[in-house]
């Protein structure tokens, strides 16, 4: 099974605790941002200024990405950032786990990564253990893409951009090499090619400074 954008991300963020730390709000943001971009890329949703609205039925094979495009088809015309802040801002996270546990069930039956059951101070809940060599996999091939002679494409730019903001596009990377990096990330970040990319997952910082703000 070839994995998309959003099965990527959530691959690399997931921590080696089987889940997305509660502190890594920006991962949660970033999750529905590879969701929006995931649908955009593969032309089953359009952007017109801000509004996203359904072109076609949801392909066979991206039944993960089902609350997303359902919130959009169900509202449409909507905004990004109305959808962002839809998963992102619930007092609950009910929404954005039970997402969670749909991608989580997916990658699992394709063996990418191991479930169990864990508890929480609400019952049980499903963890989600990548297998490293999966998670090296994905950071390489992105990191390669973005130094090679081509233009990398839109997906690999999208998962760089996302796995920037929260820092999981320099695991266990010496200083110099984090550097190299992030000034790449901030090249293809005003490369008008990826401009979609870019005004999706910028959305995430001010999403993310008006949570801290509400939060703090």
């Amino acid at each position: 099974m070839k994995l998309g954008l959003t099965q990527k991300y959530l691959l690399c963020i997931l921590g080696k605790k089987g889940k997305v730390s509660a502190f890594g709000i920006e991962k949660y943001v970033g999750l529905t941002a590879a969701g929006v971009l995931e649908l955009l890329q593969g032309g089953v949703v359009r952007l017109e200024g801000k509004k996203l609205s359904t072109q076609y039925s949801l392909p066979q094979g991206k039944e993960y990405l089902r609350p997303v495009y359902q919130y959009i088809e169900e509202k449409q015309p909507v905004s990004y950032e109305k959808v962002m802040e839809y998963f992102s801002m619930s007092f609950t996270d009910k929404r954005m786990n039970a997402w969670i546990d749909i991608l989580g069930e997916n990658l699992a039956q394709e063996g990418y990564v191991r479930m169990e059951e864990g508890k929480s101070p609400w019952g049980t809940k499903h963890l989600y253990f990548p297998k490293e060599e999966q998670v090296q996999e994905i950071l390489g091939a992105v990191k390669e893409s973005m130094f090679s002679n081509g233009i990398p494409d839109a997906e690999t730019v999208s998962l760089a951009l996302l796995l920037d903001k929260g820092d999981d596009l320099y695991q266990d990377l010496p200083r110099a090499e984090r550097k190299k990096i992030k000034r790449r990330v901030k090249e293809l970040k005003v490369d008008p090619v990826f401009e979609q990319a870019e005004k999706i997952t910028g959305y995430v910082d001010t999403l993310l400074v008006w949570l801290l703000t509400v939060y703090h």
